[in-house]
């Protein structure tokens, strides 16, 4: 039987997440997650709730974008 070291349950998984920011005429903004994580449902329901949130925010003023010549 394994046992997990306390150690390696703290550790933490870190995740690059990686978008496309859209707005549309009528100022609605979308984010789409340019990958998903395969066979990891919870990790890709988290990933939509923070684009999501994302979103919600960047609407609101809330998030400002470094503009890119």
């Amino acid at each position: 039987m394994h046992t997990m070291r306390k150690r390696d349950r703290e550790m933490k998984s870190t995740l690059t997440l990686v978008m496309e920011v859209e707005q549309d005429a009528t100022g609605k903004i979308s984010t789409v997650p340019m990958f998903y994580v395969k066979g990891d449902p919870i990790m890709n329901d988290a990933i939509v709730s923070f684009l999501r949130q994302t979103a919600d925010e960047i609407e609101q003023g809330k998030v400002k974008f470094n503009k890119r010549n």
